[in-house]
């Protein structure tokens, strides 16, 4: 007797085959939103044999292929229900700010949609810096009645934001167009933002624990910018945690010139390895702060130092929804 059920129509045809898809698409850690597409792509490589009167070459433009994405993205909706909305980590970077001693959580936006030609296309940055037309107060999460604050103290709020915002956006991007040639350097080179954001997550905690171990994320992230430049440019990275050491190799190359009394702002190698055990002393909200926008400041200037090819300063571009979705 067959192990596979019979397929009576498309339906069951689905049922059968998206679990499967979906297992692997988990398995390789593809965010929920990009399933729908994935799987039909998988779908139509693996499933469809033959089509009559067309072919599979540029399968996403055709007119059949809008038809299958739409029912397995109804698959997707039905099992996965709120999640398949919420799931939007690309979009933003989670940043951390001090208000009246209290960390705020801040939500930076990757991009920002611009002028719209046509029901189907329209223009898109991804800024680097603060576009002019940005409300940075927009990005506190639950943020503080800044009606009871004076002019001052909320002109120094909006400078600090700034700085803490451009300096997330511009490490993003220039870590994105760096020119990176080998899986192992990819994967460097995409951790850095998740020990960042780990750091603003700690602080956020209140905790001493979580606040303790800001440094040394912090520490990693700055130490894996240094390694990856030096890998980059065609040299070993020693197997070390001194930035000082890091930097001074890296200033020997050629083209790289990167201001190493940076790093006297920031915890050093020995502190942070402390923090990492809870072996440190008490950190204050405000030092952890401190060290959190110094960090930021190293990590994007040692990676504005990386070779690319493309350069991408507040660059829009004019995009047009792939056929599946109009």
């Amino acid at each position: 007797m067959s192990k596979h059920p019979i397929i009576t129509d498309l339906s069951a045809f689905f049922e059968y085959h998206l679990p499967i898809f979906d297992e692997i698409l988990a398995k390789a850690h593809t965010p929920l939103r990009q399933r729908p597409f994935a799987a039909t792509i998988k779908f139509v490589a693996y499933c469809i044999v033959e089509i009559k009167g067309d072919t599979k070459e540029k399968a996403f433009e055709k007119p059949w292929f809008k038809s299958f994405y739409h029912q397995i993205s109804d698959w997707y909706s039905e099992k996965y229900g709120e999640a398949m909305k919420s799931d939007s980590t690309d979009f933003t970077a989670l940043g951390v700010l001090l208000i009246y001693d209290t960390p705020f959580r801040i939500e930076i936006p990757l991009s920002v949609t611009g002028e719209r030609v046509s029901q189907t296309s329209g223009w898109f940055c991804m800024p680097n810096s603060i576009l002019e037309h940005e409300n940075v107060f927009d990005w506190i999460t639950c943020p503080p009645n800044f009606k009871k604050m004076s002019a001052e103290e909320r002109s120094f709020l909006e400078a600090d934001l700034r700085a803490i915002a451009e300096a997330i956006r511009s490490l993003r991007i220039n870590l994105m167009t760096a020119t990176i040639e080998s899986d192992a350097l990819q994967n460097l080179a995409d951790s850095i933002p998740s020990h960042v954001e780990k750091a603003a997550n700690d602080i956020l905690s209140l905790s001493q624990a979580g606040i303790s171990s800001s440094f040394w994320e912090l520490h990693l992230a700055m130490e894996k910018s240094l390694k990856l430049l030096l890998r980059q440019k065609g040299s070993t990275a020693p197997n070390i945690h001194v930035l000082k050491d890091l930097c001074d190799k890296a200033n020997r190359m050629t083209g790289v010139s990167i201001d190493i009394s940076l790093l006297s702002n920031v915890a050093s190698h020995k502190d942070a390895i402390c923090h990492r055990y809870g072996e440190a002393n008490e950190i204050t909200l405000e030092e952890a702060i401190l060290n959190y926008k110094n960090s930021l400041v190293v990590v994007r200037n040692v990676t504005e130092t990386l070779s690319r090819e493309i350069i991408m300063d507040n660059a829009k571009v004019l995009l047009r929804l792939p056929p599946h979705l109009c």
